[in-house]
């Protein structure tokens, strides 16, 4: 199961990540960016095994949607350096294929590692045919006009936001969400999202993204994914999750 893929990583089996795949390896991270082929997926295997093996205290949970198409997993890697410990969320899609996964693609940031932020070229391209639940596009509206009362109207009242880094940075509730938003605001324009895939299962909308565009900040376009967590009739937002390297404009 692709649930798995972190515990074969820090286990160093290559051959339990091969057979995730029904041919060649087609991985997609942060850290390595393409792996494609035995060679490649070796590589990949000492390379961020290694890493983690250093660091690793704990793999959390996972809790996984799918579709007839993907499936998408969420889980949290608790880490340790120089005596602390901290978070590190991360969100893997797979696309299906045979019986198995034609790619799959590790989406999280590098800023709880290293305080940076890491360019990372666009994996797939746009989709036009998305189904979106309305809750959810009267969001990404907002989100792309910069219209803070817009998105704030698409939560529940107790409706969180949770950045890449983790759970020190959940934005919560009325005031929590609006000082949040007023900061991703607070230039003229929005964060328009290019999407170009989504998994819709139940109550849990993932869908990944291309972002190039901050106010009026351009830059070089970079992949994401969030999760959309709704209520029981799809009406509003209970929380948003968020997987990206995106740079805010003062950084």
């Amino acid at each position: 199961m692709v649930e798995a893929l972190y515990a074969h990583l820090v286990a160093g089996n290559i051959a339990a990540l091969a057979r995730l795949f029904p041919q060649i390896a087609a991985l997609d991270t942060p850290l390595s960016g393409a792996v494609d082929g035995d060679e490649a997926l070796a590589a990949y295997v000492a390379r961020e095994g290694a890493w983690l093996r250093e660091r690793l205290a704990r793999i959390g949970p996972a809790v996984r949607i799918e579709d007839d198409r993907h499936v998408a997993v969420e889980l949290v890697l608790q880490l340790a350096r120089d005596g602390a410990s901290y978070e590190l969320p991360v969100a893997i899609i797979a696309s299906k294929l045979s019986g198995s996964f034609g790619q799959i693609r590790v989406y999280r940031s590098t800023w709880p590692i290293d305080g940076s932020h890491a360019y990372r070229a666009p994996i797939r391209w746009p989709s036009t045919e998305l189904a979106e639940p309305p809750v959810v596009r009267a969001y990404f509206e907002g989100l792309a006009r910069g219209d803070r009362d817009r998105v704030l109207q698409t939560f529940t009242q107790d409706g969180y936001v949770r950045e890449p880094s983790g759970s020190s940075f959940i934005h919560s509730g009325p005031k929590g969400r609006a000082a949040f938003y007023e900061a991703v605001f607070g230039r003229p324009g929005g964060v328009p999202l290019v999407h170009v895939n989504s998994v819709w299962a139940g109550r849990v909308y993932a869908v990944e993204y291309i972002c190039a565009a901050w106010g009026p900040a351009r830059f070089p376009p970079m992949p994401g994914c969030a999760f959309y967590e709704l209520t029981e009739n799809g009406a509003a937002i209970r929380g948003v999750r968020i997987y990206d390297d995106v740079t805010p404009p003062s950084e």
